[in-house]
């Protein structure tokens, strides 16, 4: 015999029991907002929920199913067929499971939902404004490729500003500012035009290259800097070598905690001219 137990507290407990015959007993609750709840003998003992139509606008929700607890505050784990773009059929929604605590949602996990059929998707932030408010951050598709568009990323290059064909004298040991007017991509914004570095938001381990394009005559050492700082672990690792008339660069491996910054530029004891058409910097979180 299946049983399922509903109550707590001082409210007392109701128990719902199904009899092992062959059958189907259905118990049929209040409908809230068009929900009815059933118990049948499609998979015996179990439970089947039913719900009312989804919309067909973008955002639309129907509840399937919401547990809650006190814990100081009201917590909620609700069940919802959420719709991810106008229409009215499943490819263009989802089923999602999603947290609310008192009025504000949180994070979630969805199956399907509009440009991603087969797939995972979810969702971290928080928001009182709605639960569809909560942004995407990561997906797999259903061939098993995984997007994560707000992992921290950048690429920037240089340009010809502010003078055409011009070169650029950095002083001894000077970091590189190469890319105020061509920033390429800058996922979470962790790079900035106004100082050339990238601040990591958050701890873990990060790839970095360069390439920069040289006007000196004589060869001078590149070095990707780490606060400021030449981040050379060996003689070698970190650094290149370059003189008038090439292009040089590397890329490297470095752990950073959140708030530290990269950037490069000339080894200490080094300065002098490079091309910004021709040079680059880009980095991006590994985990």
């Amino acid at each position: 015999m299946a049983e399922v137990l509903i109550g707590g507290g001082t409210s007392g407990t109701v128990s719902l029991r199904a009899p092992d015959l062959a059958g189907t007993t259905v118990l049929t609750l209040p409908a809230a907002s068009g929900t009815l709840l059933t118990q049948n003998s499609i998979s015996p003992g179990g439970i089947s929920i039913t719900a009312s139509a989804l919309g067909t606008v973008a955002g639309n929700q129907t509840q399937l199913l919401r547990t809650t607890n006190v814990n100081s505050n009201a917590e909620y784990l609700e069940i919802t067929s959420t719709r991810t773009a106008n229409g009215s059929d499943w490819t263009t929604a989802g089923i999602r499971l999603q947290e609310k605590i008192d009025f504000t949602w949180m994070g979630y996990l969805q199956f399907n939902g509009s440009g991603n059929l087969g797939g995972v998707s979810i969702g971290t932030g928080t928001t009182t404004v709605g639960p569809t408010s909560i942004l995407e951050r990561m997906r797999i598709d259903g061939n098993g490729a995984m997007l994560r568009p707000y992992h921290p990323a950048f690429m920037v290059y240089g340009t010809d500003l502010p003078v055409i064909g011009s070169f650029v004298t950095y002083g001894a040991a000077a970091e590189f500012n190469i890319g105020p007017n061509g920033v390429h991509y800058n996922a979470g914004n962790g790079y900035s035009t106004a100082t050339g570095r990238f601040t990591a938001p958050v701890t873990g381990l990060y790839s970095f290259s360069y390439g920069t394009y040289s006007a000196v005559a004589t060869a001078c050492q590149l070095s990707i800097k780490k606060n400021g700082i030449t981040w050379a672990p060996s003689d070698s690792i970190g650094l290149c070598t370059i003189q008038s008339g090439t292009i040089a660069g590397t890329t490297v491996y470095i752990y950073l905690t959140a708030n530290d910054f990269v950037s490069y530029g000339w080894r200490a004891g080094y300065s002098g001219q490079i091309y910004h058409p021709h040079s680059w910097f880009a980095g991006h979180l590994i985990g």
